[in-house]
């Protein structure tokens, strides 16, 4: 009971909720802990109280039903929780396929020591990648709760590319450090179109190659660093922030989201034993569970 206290307090300072429906998420949030599951009933079986199981879980399904959850709180919540200020961003997107239904969530993290922490997250109504319109939407969503003065460099992987995508960064003065695909094209120094893996085709493994020269890709200004990873395919990382050094380094701080994702899938809870096939009912789920990282 101590800690369902706490967390009430927590929540209730943060959120813009009746105090029945801090209750139940502050419940649902032990309750999430204590399973290691996201599966509803035995969310239900852990709720820290003495009612049925069953009275526990139709306690959710109402909750989930008729609940609107503030994103801009939630992303506030979890900011102020790990005491984050200026961060580095990192976007990626997980998806599975539950019955007839494709799960395809779309988030913005910070790195933090090791784990990426979830701020935004969106579900795509489709299977494949996002446009750059949903990429931007998001991030935009963080500089309006946050301000942009409050983002150090936005990371992405090579699924993450496109000239209106780059042209955006240099309009909106933000940096990142994004991987590129290897036949992405690139003047060399005699003026030839090539596709950029050409320019490191000396590389050997466990060497990071910082190229010399700025490259013009997808119309943007960028300096550029590979290696080959342990199946001898190039990783070639892009950044528009010229003092940094070690832009390899930097990207691979995007790890932390597959990390992140790894968590929530398969170590302890499980995020596809959920079983809900409504989108918005899943998305609300989502929230409720990133709240309490």
């Amino acid at each position: 009971m101590p800690n369902l206290i706490r967390l009430e307090t927590i929540l209730a300072q943060n959120l813009k909720l009746h105090k029945a429906k801090i209750n139940c998420i502050s419940q649902m949030i032990i309750g999430l802990i204590t399973a290691q599951s996201s599966n509803l009933k035995k969310i239900a079986r852990h709720f820290p109280n003495t009612t049925q199981t069953d009275s526990n879980y139709r306690r959710i399904q109402r909750f989930l039903a008729d609940t609107e959850l503030d994103e801009h709180q939630i992303a506030s919540l979890i900011y102020n929780l790990f005491g984050l200020d200026k961060v580095t961003l990192t976007i990626d997107r997980t998806n599975w396929k539950l019955g007839k239904s494709n799960i395809n969530i779309f988030m913005l993290a910070a790195v933090h020591h090791g784990i990426a922490i979830p701020l935004y997250w969106t579900m795509l109504d489709k299977r494949g990648n996002s446009s750059t319109l949903e990429r931007t939407e998001l991030i935009e969503k963080f500089i309006h709760n946050f301000g942009k003065d409050k983002i150090v460099k936005i990371l992405a992987d090579r699924e993450f590319v496109g000239k209106a995508w780059f042209n955006w960064f240099t309009t909106e003065h933000l940096k990142f450090a994004i991987r590129i695909k290897k036949d992405s094209k690139v003047f060399n120094s005699n003026g030839e179109s090539v596709q950029i893996h050409t320019l490191f085709h000396n590389l050997s493994q466990q060497q990071t190659y910082h190229h010399d020269r700025t490259l013009m890709v997808d119309d943007c200004s960028v300096k550029v660093s590979a290696k080959l990873d342990s199946d001898n395919d190039y990783v070639i990382v892009a950044t528009n922030d010229f003092d940094d050094d070690d832009a390899m380094a930097t990207y691979a701080k995007r790890w932390q989201i597959e990390t992140l994702f790894s968590c929530f899938k398969g170590r302890g809870f499980n995020l596809e034993d959920t079983h809900l096939t409504i989108r918005w009912c899943f998305k609300k789920y989502a929230d409720i569970k990133h709240s309490h990282c």
